[in-house]
């Protein structure tokens, strides 16, 4: 008897140390769950306030009123931007930065015509698109955003998206890199490439001229030549034609001056081998259209090497 006493005390001991050391985890996973949950929803707030502040600031085709759907109001205004979802997409490291990337659903609140030729206001979708913002790359904060994109291509990845917005590039393709650097250059980006001395030209009388105090302008460096429109209120030259014949330079597939005919289809199979608008000579080229309106890379072949490549855009 005495031994069955001290059998049940025991149990009774091992039966409480154990629903306590349940009731601990369970409070701590709770805990931790609780904390995870309010560290997720500060980030989810975060984003949302960079993203409503970019879009306010620099989107001048948007709206001033803007808002999450979560805060729409019950009455909306005609032209009214509602941001219906932002989903994270991807990240990618970019010099001392990450670049994140998030998809952008949103509808705009406008007026269509029914049978009967009235005025009809609903919310209508808009075509998503990706905004990158940019993270601190040695402390988990933002630091505020690089840009946003048109649309959302499905075809691209999201590293070559980032690299996209973070350069100013219209397609990743159509885009050089310099040995040893991280910057792409490209059409429409900034001529951000070199560190050495080039000399500059400017067009006078070209056209055409979009703004008063705009113009053209040629840097020459040293095997390479960038033609550049000048922005004359945002003070920025951007690419419209490069060409090089540097050996240090490689497109965004690693294809550079020097190798032969045979290595750039093995890289780039699909190039076009057909006239290039008025283009002459020996020369094999990519263009997301294939009328090729747009940006494009083109490789120029002597005894079927490479001896330039070259970057255009061409204005639809």
């Amino acid at each position: 008897m005495r031994y069955k006493r001290i059998y049940l005390i025991s149990f009774l001991l091992v039966l409480c140390m154990t629903a306590g050391l349940f009731l601990f985890t369970s409070c701590k996973n709770q805990d931790e769950l609780s904390s995870e949950k309010e560290e997720t929803s500060d980030i989810e707030t975060s984003v949302k306030e960079l993203v409503l502040s970019y879009l306010l600031s620099e989107r001048a085709d948007i709206s001033k009123r803007i808002y999450d759907a979560a805060d729409a109001p019950d009455l909306p205004q005609e032209e009214d931007y509602r941001i219906d979802s932002i989903t994270y997409a991807g990240e990618s490291t970019v010099n001392e930065s990450v670049g994140v990337a998030y998809k952008v659903e949103y509808s705009n609140y406008y007026s269509t015509r029914d049978e009967n030729a009235e005025k009809v206001f609903d919310w209508h979708e808009g075509l998503p698109y990706y905004i990158v913002l940019r993270r601190n790359g040695y402390e988990d904060t933002w630091d505020g955003v690089f840009g946003c994109t048109e649309s959302v291509d499905p075809n691209k990845n999201i590293d070559d998206v980032i690299l996209e917005v973070v350069y100013g590039l219209r397609d990743i393709e159509v885009s050089l890199c310099l040995d040893g650097m991280p910057q792409r250059i490209g059409p429409s980006a900034p001529l951000h490439f070199f560190n050495e001395e080039g000399s500059a030209e400017k067009m006078d009388g070209w056209d055409p001229i979009y703004s008063e105090g705009d113009y053209w302008v040629r840097y020459r460096y040293d095997g390479l030549t960038a033609l550049c429109y000048h922005n004359a209120l945002e003070n920025s030259d951007k690419v419209v034609n490069l060409d090089t014949t540097r050996t240090d330079v490689a497109t965004h597939r690693g294809i550079r001056v020097g190798m032969t005919r045979e290595e750039v289809l093995a890289v780039y199979p699909k190039l076009y081998n057909k006239d290039y608008w008025s283009y002459e000579g020996d020369y094999l080229w990519y263009c997301s259209n294939e009328e090729g309106w747009g940006t494009a890379l083109l490789f120029w072949f002597e005894n079927d090497v490479v001896v330039k490549i070259e970057l255009n855009n061409v204005f639809d």
